[in-house]
C-alpha cells in the first residue's frame, strides 16, 4: 500500500486542500461578490444582496436538479444520478493484492456503459467495490439464503452483469455454508434442524454435499444478542 499525505480528517495533502480553498473563496469573492457589487450600486445594499441570493440559490438548485434528475441534458438517454463527477466508475484496478494473479479477460478492456447498470434500472447500482473483490485472495459473501420474497438467491446463473467474475470463495448464509469449488458448490454445513435437502429445496443452483458435511455450532449468544434458544 502506497502512504499519502492528508490533511485534518480528509485524505488529500494539505497544500492541495490549502490551494483548492483559496482558490474556492476567491473566485466566490471575485465573482458573486462583483455581482453583488453592481446590484448593490442599482438597488441599494439591502436589495441587491436578496436579488444575489435569490440568484445564486436558484442556480445552486437549477444545477442540483441536473445532476441528479438529469433533464435530457445530455439527450434522450441522459442517466440520472450524475453529480459533480457521474455516479460511473472512471477508473479500474486489474490487478492488486499481496499476490495479484494475470489480468482477467474480462478486464482487458473498459467495459461498456451498459455493463455497469442494473438491467431495467435507471441509476446505476453497480459503485467501485469490484476492484476490491476482484483484487484479493479470498472473498467470503454473507447474505440471507432467499429473498424477502422466498426465492433463492444462489442462482445457476446470474441476473446482473458480472462485475467481479468467479472471485468468491465461500457462502454464509442463515442456512448454510457453501464452498464455491471449480468443480461448483459444496454443502460444508447446516442451520440447525435443517439437512442437505432442505437446503437444496433453495437453492436453485446444484449443491454437492461434503463427505463430512455436519450442522453448524450457532453459539447461543454473541455480543449481547441473542441468537438461539
Amino acid at each position: 500500500m502506497i502512504a499519502a499525505d492528508s490533511c485534518l480528517i480528509w485524505d488529500i495533502a494539505c497544500g492541495t486542500l490549502i490551494k483548492g480553498g483559496l482558490v474556492t473563496v476567491m473566485a466566490f469573492v471575485l465573482f458573486v461578490g462583483s455581482v453583488l457589487l453592481l446590484l448593490a450600486a442599482v438597488f441599494g445594499r439591502r436589495m441587491g444582496y436578496l436579488v444575489a441570493a435569490v440568484g445564486f440559490f436558484g442556480w445552486m438548485m437549477i444545477l442540483s436538479s441536473l445532476w441528479t434528475f438529469g433533464f435530457y441534458s445530455q439527450g434522450p438517454e441522459t442517466p440520472v444520478n450524475l453529480g459533480p463527477r457521474g455516479a460511473e466508475p472512471a477508473w479500474l484496478v486489474e490487478s492488486a493484492g499481496i499476490d495479484p494473479e494475470p489480468v482477467y479477460e474480462a478486464y482487458a478492456s473498459y467495459p461498456e456503459g451498459s455493463n455497469w447498470r442494473v438491467p431495467g434500472e435507471k441509476v446505476p447500482g453497480v459503485g467501485g467495490a469490484m476492484d476490491l473483490a476482484f483484487g484479493v485472495r479470498n472473498v467470503f459473501v454473507a447474505m440471507n439464503h432467499v429473498t424477502n420474497k422466498g426465492t433463492p438467491k444462489i442462482l445457476n446463473k446470474c441476473t446482473c452483469p458480472l462485475t467481479a467474475p468467479r472471485c468468491v470463495n465461500r457462502i454464509y448464509t442463515d442456512m448454510a455454508l457453501i464452498d464455491v469449488t471449480p468443480e461448483g458448490l459444496v454443502l460444508r454445513e447446516v442451520a440447525p434442524g435443517l439437512d442437505a435437502k432442505a437446503v437444496q429445496a433453495k437453492t436453485e443452483a446444484h449443491l454437492r454435499v461434503a463427505g463430512d458435511c455436519r450442522e453448524m455450532n450457532v453459539p447461543a449468544e454473541f455480543n449481547g444478542i441473542k441468537l438461539s434458544g
